[in-house]
C-alpha cells in the first residue's frame, strides 16, 4: 500500500519535495519512522511544500511493487523540484520511476541503516531472503554512489560501509518543547505510576527489534531484585511519540542496551528530559553525550547493565544534556533549518522573479523588511530593497542575496512638515528606481512599506507596465496622527489621511495587515477586503530564538522606541513602589527615541536612577540575548484609539523568548492574549502596574503559567508558519503577473 501525505498549501512554498519513505508511523506502529515526520513537519514549518509518498512495506513486500505504478502516476501529473528518499529501499523506486520518466530532477537519500553492522551472532527481525537484503552492504553502498546528494545521520556509517564521496552528516534533530524538563512526581502522577516505586524505562518494544536489547533489560532487572533492589520495567509499546518525553521524566533511569545503532534518538531524547541515562556506546552516542555525569555507558551485557543502572539510581536529573544538544545543533528547529538551506541549494533551479521592496527606513536594521525578504528568497525570489542611507552605509550594497539601493536622506521626526518633505523626495527616488530596474530585468511584484500610505504611489508607472503592487501597511495612519497631532487643522488633514489610505489601497493589487483589528478598521471604512492578507508581525526565529538561560529573579526589562505612547514615564513613576516590595529590583530599558532624555530626567527627580540602566539602541540582532535574562517583560502603551488597534511587536518577541509580561489592557491586544496569558492593568495606572510586577517577581510559578498559555497562542501565528500566507501572496502574483 502507498499513501501520499501533503502539506497544507501546496502552491506557497519553494522547492517542492517529495519524501519518498517506507518509514512513517502510524496507530498500529506509532515508533515506525517517528523521526522521519517529526523532520518532515519541522522543514515544513519553515515554508518548504513537502509531499510525503508512503511505502508500507512493513504490512506486506509486495507493496514495493505495488508502490511503482502508483508513484509513476504521480510524477507525471505533479512537477517536483527534489527526491528526498528516507530508504535505501524507497531511494531504489523513485529512482527506477525516475529512469522510467526521463526526468531530471534530483534524488538525496538520507542513510541511517547500521543492520550491515549487525555483530556476529545477533538475531534480526527480518529472516531468509529479506533479512539478507536488509543486511547487504553491496546494495546499500549501490544506492550511495547512485544518488545524487547523501545525507548521513552518522559520519561513522560512511566510514563502516566503504563510501567515499561528499555528503552532510545531519543527525534527527529533538523537539525541546516535548522533552523537557518536569517533575518527576507530577509526571508519574498523571501517569498513574506508584510514586514511591523504583521505575527503569526502556524506550522500545520488548517483544520487537531484538537488536534494541529487550532481553538485556529484563536479566538486568532479575539482577537487581536479587540483590535487593526492586525495580520495575516499563516500556514503550504502543506508546505515542508525544507522551515519551513525560515516560522519560517519570522514570528513574532510561536504559538503551542496544547491540548496533547509528544515530539513537531515544538517548537525545532523554538527554533533553534530564533523566540519567545507561547506554551502550552506538552510533554517534559517545560524539553527542562525553563528559556528561548523566550517561553512563555499558555493553550489552546484563551484570554489567544492572551495575550501571544501580550508579544511575543515585543520580539526580540535570540540564547538562540539553544544554549539550543546543550546543550541537541538535534541536528540531535547527536541523530543520539546516536541511532547509540544502533543499534551496540541492533543488532543480526555477527562473528566478524579482521583487522590489520599497521602505523609507534603513535596511537590514528595519526587523519586519528583512525577515520579509528572507522570506522571498526562501520561495525563489530575487530581492531589491530601496531604502535610505544610514551612516557609514554605501549607496549600493549587496548582502546575503539582497540588492540594496539607498538614498542618501535621513529620517526625521522633528514636525509634520519636514516628515513630509523627506517623505516626497523619497518616493520621487523610489519611483526613479523602480522604473530603472524594471528597465534592466523585469519586476515580478513591488512591495510598499509603510509609513506613509501614499508611498504606494511610486509604484504607479511600473504597475501601468503589468507589475503587481503590494502594499504592508505597518500602522494605521489615520488614528496615528490623531493620536499625536495638536494643530487647528487636524479635521482636514485626518480626512486627507483617510482619502490618501483609500486611495492608496485602490492603487495596490494585494494589501498585508499585521493584525486582525486592523482588517476590522479597514472593513469599517469600506475598503476593499478581498486584497488583503493578514499577516502577523511576529519575529523571526532566527533572530529571536529561545534558548536555556540563566533568569536573573529580579531583572525587569522593557524596550522599544521611547515615545509618548508607549508610555516609559509611567515605568518610571511605578519604580518607587515595586522597589519597596522588591528591593533588589533591577530595570533595563533598551531603546531610544523622543522621550530618552525626560525618561531618564524623571528617575533622577523620582530617586531610582540607581535602579535603572537605560542601555540604548542594540543590534536587533542581539536584543534576544538581552529580553531572555529577565524575569518580566513590561509593555506600559497609553491606550487611545490607535494604540487600541495595534499589536506590539515587543508582545512578540517577549512572548516567543519565554518572558512573562506585564502589559497595559489594550483592546486589540487583549482579544488577543487572555489574562491567562498576559498579566494585566489598567492603562495609566502606576499602582496596577507596579502590583502586577511585583506579582511576576515573587511568583516565578505564576511567571512560568503566563508563559506556556501565551506560548500556546503565539505557536499559531510563529513566524515559520505565519510568513506562508505573505509568500503565497507573491507565489500566487508571481504565477498570474501579465507579460
Amino acid at each position: 500500500m502507498t499513501g501520499q501525505h501533503s502539506s497544507a498549501d501546496s502552491e506557497s512554498s519553494y522547492p517542492r519535495v517529495l519524501v519518498v519513505t517506507n518509514l512513517y508511523p502510524h496507530p498500529d506502529r506509532p515508533f515506525r519512522g517517528i523521526f522521519v515526520r517529526n523532520q518532515v513537519e519541522s522543514v515544513r514549518a519553515l515554508g518548504v511544500d513537502v509531499d510525503v509518498f508512503e511505502i508500507r512495506g512493513d504490512e506486506s513486500r509486495a507493496n514495493y511493487v505495488r508502490s511503482v505504478p502508483r508513484l509513476f502516476r504521480m510524477l507525471r501529473q505533479t512537477r517536483f523540484d527534489l527526491f528526498h528518499a528516507q530508504h535505501t529501499y524507497a531511494f531504489y523506486i523513485v529512482w527506477w520511476v525516475r529512469f522510467l520518466l526521463r526526468l531530471k530532477t534530483p534524488i538525496a537519500l538520507t542513510f541511517r541503516e547500521s543492520e550491515f553492522m549487525k555483530p556476529a551472532g545477533v538475531r534480526m527481525d527480518k529472516a531468509g531472503i529479506w533479512g539478507l537484503l536488509i543486511t547487504s552492504r553491496r546494495l546499500k553502498k549501490r544506492a550511495l554512489l547512485m544518488a545524487d546528494h547523501v545525507v548521513s545521520v552518522w559520519g561513522g556509517l560512511m566510514d563502516a560501509i566503504g563510501f567515499e564521496g561528499p555528503f552532510e552528516e545531519i543527525a534527527c534533530g529533538i523537539d525541546l518543547d516535548k522533552f523537557r524538563p518536569m517533575d518527576q512526581r507530577a509526571a508519574r502522577e498523571s501517569l498513574e505510576w506508584n510514586a514511591r516505586e523504583r521505575v527503569i524505562f526502556f524506550p522500545a518494544d520488548a517483544g520487537r527489534r531484538n537488536e534494541k536489547g529487550g532481553d538485556v533489560v529484563a536479566k538486568a532487572a532479575e539482577i537487581l531484585r536479587a540483590r535487593g533492589c526492586p525495580v520495575r520495567v516499563a516500556h514503550a509499546q504502543n506508546v505515542p511519540h508525544e507522551e515519551m518525553g513525560i515516560r522519560m521524566a517519570a522514570a528513574d533511569v532510561v536504559v538503551h542496551p542496544s547491540r548496533f545503532d547509528a544515530s539513537p534518538n531515544v538517548v537525545k531524547e532523554a538527554m533533553a528530559v534530564g533523566t540519567p541515562v545507561v547506554t551502550t556506546a552506538v552510533g554517534d552516542v559517545e560524539q553527542v553525550s562525553t563528559g556528561l555525569g548523566n550517561v553512563l555507558y555499558v555493553k550489552p551485557d546484563p551484570s554489567d547493565v544492572a551495575d550501571k543502572i544501580e550508579r544511575a539510581l543515585r543520580l539526580k536529573p540535570n540540564e547538562e544534556g540539553r544544554v549539550r544538544l543546543q550546543e550541537l545543533d541538535l534541536t528540531e528547529q535547527a536541523v530543520a533549518r539546516r536541511l532547509h538551506r540544502l533543499y534551496l541549494t540541492w533543488a532543480r533551479p526555477r527562473p528566478v522573479k524579482r521583487v522590489a521592496v520599497v521602505r523609507c527606513a534603513h535596511y537590514p536594521q528595519d526587523p519586519r523588511v528583512f525577515k520579509e525578504v528572507r522570506a522571498l528568497q526562501e520561495v525563489g525570489f530575487s530581492a531589491t530593497v530601496l531604502c535610505l542611507r544610514g551612516s557609514g552605509e554605501p549607496l549600493v550594497e549587496e548582502l546575503d542575496g539582497v540588492a540594496i539601493h539607498r538614498m542618501d536622506l535621513e529620517r526625521t521626526r522633528e514636525s509634520n512638515r519636514k516628515r513630509l518633505a523627506v517623505y516626497s523626495r523619497f518616493l520621487l527616488w523610489a519611483g526613479r528606481g523602480l522604473w530603472r530596474l524594471h528597465r534592466e530585468a523585469r519586476l515580478a511584484a513591488v512591495q510598499v512599506n509603510t509609513l506613509p500610505d501614499f508611498l504606494v504611489f511610486c509604484a504607479i508607472p511600473v504597475k501601468l507596465r503589468g507589475v503587481p503592487v503590494v502594499l504592508d501597511l505597518h500602522e494605521v495612519l489615520p488614528e496615528l496622527f490623531e493620536s499625536e497631532y495638536r494643530g487647528r487643522l487636524k479635521p482636514v488633514f485626518l480626512r486627507l489621511l483617510k482619502l490618501t489610505e483609500r486611495a492608496s489601497v485602490r492603487v495596490a493589487d494585494r494589501v498585508i495587515c499585521p493584525g486582525p483589528p486592523y482588517l476590522e478598521t479597514y472593513r469599517s471604512r469600506r475598503l476593499p477586503i478581498h486584497k488583503f492578507s493578514l499577516v502577523y508581525n511576529t519575529p523571526d526565529e532566527d533572530v529571536i530564538t529561545r534558548t536555556e538561560v540563566h533568569r536573573d529573579r529580579s531583572l525587569m526589562v522593557a524596550h522599544g522606541s521611547i515615545i509618548e505612547r508607549y508610555g516609559f514615564e509611567l515605568l518610571i513613576e511605578a519604580l518607587p513602589e515595586i522597589i519597596r516590595n522588591c528591593p533588589d529590583v533591577k530595570l533595563e530599558i533598551i531603546g531610544d527615541g523622543e522621550n530618552l532624555e525626560r525618561v531618564k530626567r524623571l528617575a533622577n527627580e523620582r530617586g531610582v536612577s540607581q535602579h535603572v540602566d537605560f542601555l540604548g539602541r542594540i543590534p536587533f540582532e542581539t536584543v534576544a540575548s538581552r529580553l531572555q535574562r529577565a524575569a518580566v517583560g513590561l509593555v506600559t502603551t497609553v491606550s487611545n484609539d490607535f494604540t487600541n488597534r495595534i499589536l506590539p511587536n515587543k508582545i512578540y518577541e517577549l512572548v516567543a523568548l519565554g518572558v512573562p509580561v506585564v502589559s497595559s489592557r489594550i483592546e486589540g491586544l487583549h482579544a488577543q492574549f487572555d489574562s491567562h496569558s498576559i498579566r494585566y492593568f489598567d492603562a495609566g495606572d502606576k499602582t496596577g502596574l507596579a502590583h502586577a510586577a511585583t506579582s511576576v517577581l515573587q511568583s516565578p510559578e505564576d511567571g512560568l503559567r503566563l508563559v506556556e498559555n501565551a506560548t500556546r497562542v503565539y505557536d499559531e501565528i510563529r513566524w515559520s508558519r505565519n510568513k506562508r500566507t505573505y509568500q503565497k501572496v507573491f507565489v500566487e502574483l508571481g504565477q498570474g503577473s501579465r507579460r
